[in-house]
């Protein structure tokens, strides 16, 4: 990306210039997206980084990939059946936990 002039969308010029090294792998899929758009390389990239940086502060937006093994895991929330009407009981799992920590690492109270 060293050298290009790509204008934020607000028309306002940048004011730095960001050098990045990327695989083939991954200057082909933003050719081939750019070459779709009619846009430059450098063009899509920055609207990827863009869209990365100001989705949520602080938590990157999900591609599309990793939206579909969201949604894919989803329908497992909650599908476990224990046959424990109260193994979700956060005191019982507390004691539980409690008493697996009071044992030593042979399985022996210490």
């Amino acid at each position: 990306m060293s050298g290009c002039n790509v204008r934020e969308k607000d028309g306002q010029a940048m004011a730095h210039t960001l050098r990045i090294d990327v695989s083939d792998k991954l200057y082909a899929a933003l050719t081939r997206r750019a070459a779709a758009a009619g846009q430059a390389v450098e063009k899509v990239a920055l609207a990827d980084l863009r869209g990365q940086a100001v989705a949520s502060p602080g938590k990157a937006k999900p591609g599309k990939a990793e939206g579909r093994r969201r949604k894919g895991l989803a329908k497992w929330i909650g599908a476990w059946r224990s046959g424990d009407p109260d193994s979700a009981d956060n005191a019982r799992i507390d004691a539980d936990l409690a008493k697996e920590y009071g044992r030593g690492l042979d399985g022996d109270a210490p």
